[in-house]
């Protein structure tokens, strides 16, 4: 592949600005939008019918853990379940906590005695006993709409039920969230790590008995965002917890999770979504094209928030522009060389735009080279798999094909042209490349041509 002369300092600075202005633009308006509304706002959940059933059983039995902990892959759902037994929880109010037991009886209670006089002549009217002043206990709010336990196959609430809405607008008094913020007026970009303070305002809401209803639900979004101080202080809570209190903990990785933590929850496992559930669920979301939905499975890997990143992101336009080059049976003339480096100085430029933008402190722009390290050897891996099993690569997107047209293009390109052995080694090449770059900050616009000059033997 022919070299490109190398510009001055100061053309070489104007040319990575100019190209991360055009990086940014491209990430913001080259994405596909769906309408996917956020976890606290989804009524609809994908995939996981099993671990819902599990959680109905347990509320019947009378058996919910006080603390569950939901780990998978991220995107899959983990969070959209979790707002979805915290609605079911504070709507239908199943299983009332233990009540606080009364003191018993004993032979030294002071006996009844008369209302006193006070020397007034007559005698003051007895004052009724002290369990009829009690305070009534609270009563679950009226049950219109909300389905009833025992009959109830999902967790699914009715839109028009009020908690619905309340805990929608998260207005619910006993609805506590912990998650990562939103950002700052100004563009700036919210916090890296939940922090302990946070933690220590749980402590209040967990002391308070419940207003609305006997339960008091804590939603935790995600556990890998604490910070150790932050984790130790979940633990203190976690140890002695109210009876009315549940605890529902996102968790992406587990080993970003305390041990301690784990050994105090109930684990709630959720698998990736099928093929099937994925396309299924991309088309609820307004994704109809065949192609595009193709492309969207492949590149979700059955998580329904990689899919819907990879979209909105233009990552799904740099990867096809990736694989149209691989399909080309002339990659290695010199005539494809402009479209190389054009494709690689994008890569690069995207990079260059995020970390100036983290530097800056504000909402960083879609780094393609960092999608481009996760994308390309799963791809490679995939192909590498198929070869070895002796699969054919479809030439058309189906609905059973795990294969999009332009992925099965370039997949039959690399395969005829490199063979299994010389596949095996483009991917090893590419693991260290990528990793060096990442590693010892390398030039990426370097890495990606390396990469396509080993791709393109020929």
């Amino acid at each position: 592949m022919a070299a490109k002369l190398a510009p001055s300092s100061e053309e070489a600075e104007e040319m990575v600005e100019a190209e991360a202005a055009e990086a940014a633009d491209a990430s913001d308006s080259g994405g596909l939008a769906l309408a996917m509304p956020p976890p606290a706002e989804n009524s609809v959940l994908y995939g996981h019918a099993t671990a819902e059933k599990n959680l109905l059983d347990a509320m019947r039995r009378g058996q919910l853990h006080h603390g569950i902990w939901l780990c998978g892959k991220s995107g899959i759902g983990k969070a959209s379940l979790a707002w979805r037994l915290a609605r079911f929880v504070l709507a239908v109010q199943p299983g009332a906590p233990p009540p606080v037991a009364s003191p018993p009886q004993s032979s030294l209670a002071t006996p009844p005695q008369a209302a006193p006089s006070f020397g007034l002549g007559f005698d003051l009217p007895e004052l009724p006993p002290p369990a009829a002043m009690a305070v009534p206990p609270k009563t679950p709010p009226p049950t219109e709409n909300i389905p009833d336990l025992a009959s109830a196959q999902n967790l699914a609430i009715p839109l028009d039920v009020p908690v619905m809405r309340q805990i929608s607008a998260r207005t619910h008094r006993d609805l506590f969230v912990i998650e990562r913020g939103l950002g700052e007026a100004g563009g700036k970009a919210p916090p890296r790590q939940i922090s302990v303070e946070q933690v220590r305002d749980l402590g209040g809401f967990m002391q308070l008995r419940p207003s609305q209803g006997i339960w008091r639900v804590v939603i935790i979004d995600a556990i890998d965002d604490f910070t150790p101080n932050a984790q130790n202080a979940l633990l203190k809570l976690l140890e002695e917890p109210a009876a009315y209190c549940l605890i529902l903990v996102v968790n992406h990785v587990a080993a970003r999770m305390l041990p301690t933590l784990r050994s105090r929850c109930l684990k709630l496992a959720l698998s990736p979504l099928s093929d099937a559930v994925m396309r299924q669920a991309l088309t609820h979301y307004g994704l109809t094209d065949p192609a595009q939905l193709s492309l969207a499975v492949s590149l979700g890997e059955g998580s329904l928030g990689q899919a819907v990143v990879m979209l909105s992101g233009g990552v799904h336009e740099f990867y096809l522009q990736f694989l149209g080059l691989l399909a080309r049976p002339d990659l290695a003339s010199p005539a494809q060389t402009p479209a190389c480096h054009q494709l690689a100085e994008r890569l690069a430029a995207s990079a260059t735009a995020r970390s100036r933008a983290t530097k800056a402190a504000t909402e960083p722009a879609t780094d393609l080279f960092s999608h481009f390290c996760e994308v390309w050897p799963r791809f490679l891996t995939r192909v590498i798999a198929a070869a070895a099993r002796a699969q054919s690569f479809p030439s058309q997107s189906s609905q059973s094909a795990p294969w999009s047209a332009a992925e099965s293009e370039a997949a039959r390109q690399l395969l005829r042209h490199l063979g299994l052995a010389g596949l095996v080694s483009l991917w090893e090449k590419s693991v260290v490349l990528l990793s060096d770059a990442n590693r010892l900050t390398l030039d990426r616009k370097q890495i990606v041509l390396e990469i396509l000059a080993a791709a393109s033997v020929r």
